[in-house]
Parts: C-alpha cells; sequence; structure tokens
C-alpha cells in the first residue's frame, strides 16, 4: 500500500512581459481645432537681440543674407498637453510646419532641427514681420526668455540636445518631424507639466540663405500642429505560484 508520508511545495517564478498597442489614441493639438488655444510660438532675430514678434501670421528660422548682412532667424514654439492625464504612456509623436516662403538661392532643402528649450518665455504681442520689432515687457527675444525680467544664459535660447532633424523643402510643402526623441519630450511634459518649454527651431547656420519661413499658430491656415499617440505602457508583473 503506498501512503503520501510526506507534501512538498515547488514554488515557481512566471515572469509576465505586456507591450501593448491596441488602443493607441491619436490627439491633435493645432491652434482653433476642437477649440484649442494652447499653442505659443514667436522668432527671435540674432541682428535685433531686443526684438520680439509673437503675433505675426509666419515664423523664420535659419540663415538669411538680407541687406544687413548675415543673420539668424530662429522660432520657439510650445504646447499645452496639460489635457493629457497624468501617467499616460506616449507611443508616438509627430510635429508638423507649412512652409510658407524659401529663398531664391541656397540649399533646398535645408536641414531644421528642434531642440527642447530649457526655460521658460513668453511669446508676447508684438508682429513686427520678418525681421521683428521692438519687444514688450517679457516677450522672448534672442537676448532675452523674459525680456526686461531674464535673460538666456546664451544669446540666441538655452536648449538641450537635438530632439529631431528634418529635410525642409520649399515653399508650399509641409515639414514633418518625428522619433524617439520627441516621444521623450513629450512624455517629459506629461510626467512634469513645470518642465514643459517647448522646443526651438535652429535651422542650418553653417549655409547661406537656409532661412525658411512658416505658418504661425497666428495664421488662418496650416498652422503648426502637434500630434500624440498614446498607448499602454510595457508592464512586468511577477507571480509567485506553489503547486502542492
Amino acid at each position: 500500500m503506498f501512503t503520501q508520508s510526506k507534501s512538498f511545495s515547488l514554488p515557481i517564478l512566471f515572469v509576465l512581459l505586456h507591450s501593448f498597442a491596441a488602443g493607441a489614441q491619436p490627439l491633435v493639438f493645432e491652434q482653433g481645432v476642437d477649440s484649442y488655444s494652447g499653442a505659443d510660438d514667436t522668432t527671435i532675430f540674432e541682428e535685433n537681440p531686443d526684438f520680439s514678434n509673437g503675433s505675426s501670421v509666419n515664423l523664420f528660422a535659419g540663415r538669411t543674407n538680407n541687406d544687413e548682412g548675415t543673420t539668424f532667424r530662429r522660432t520657439l514654439i510650445r504646447f499645452d498637453v496639460s489635457s493629457i492625464p497624468g501617467g499616460s504612456f506616449v507611443t508616438a509623436v509627430e510635429f508638423r510646419l507649412s512652409v510658407a516662403q524659401s529663398p531664391g538661392g541656397g540649399p533646398n532643402p535645408t536641414q531644421q532641427t528642434l531642440h527642447p528649450l530649457l526655460k521658460d518665455w513668453n511669446p508676447g504681442s508684438v508682429n513686427g514681420g520678418a525681421r521683428g520689432a521692438a519687444a514688450g515687457q517679457d516677450d522672448a527675444t534672442w537676448s532675452s526668455n523674459l525680456f526686461g525680467t531674464e535673460t538666456w544664459a546664451a544669446g540666441g535660447g538655452d536648449f538641450g540636445p537635438a530632439s529631431a532633424t528634418e529635410e525642409v523643402a520649399q515653399s508650399g510643402t509641409t515639414a514633418t518631424w518625428t522619433g524617439a526623441g520627441l516621444v521623450a519630450d513629450v512624455q517629459s511634459w506629461i510626467d512634469a507639466p513645470a518642465s514643459n518649454f517647448g522646443w526651438i527651431l535652429v535651422g542650418d547656420e553653417t549655409v547661406l540663405q537656409t532661412a525658411r519661413s512658416f505658418r504661425s499658430s497666428e495664421s488662418f491656415s496650416g498652422r503648426p500642429r502637434l500630434t500624440v499617440t498614446l498607448g499602454s505602457a510595457p508592464t512586468s508583473s511577477v507571480r509567485n505560484w506553489e503547486l502542492y
């Protein structure tokens, strides 16, 4: 006769890794679309370091060659993404600009790079066209993130490493930036909303006539657009199962 004289347990460790892409939800942030009003943008000018341009219908980035000599333009842009719930997981980001004008000469296409800004700034209400106009109090300029209150550590903006680079063509085209760098930026803004200072767009400043004009959030059409796709974060769970 067989008698069970001893019971035993065998712990088994299962590590289950999940990665869910189903149910991804693209969210569109564009001034005036679905009552969205959280886009800020402006241009800063090297040759006029105390000028701003926050209400212009156009944005400018790159290197020019006008009658005042070679000058740089840079675009500052920020989207309020605070409507995205904390804890959301970003799987893809697309940033789009409509090219309004390109120089007759110079390289085509030309590279334009997005970098995360490291200080707060204000677009202001100045409309100075292609060269800007005298800044108001706390406007962003080449010299200052908040004119009259706080300056950049370095002229032209304080920003981090490149997040994405795109080849930008002539007027009438659309430039689109994507990639892991932009995903990381937007994810950081969701996780820490106070860190959302947006991006600075820097053109190729090593070559003449690389400047491009883009439609701004003040434009009647072709406004800057940010599309954020959300999904489920990769998760891991550990379960201890005992078999008796």
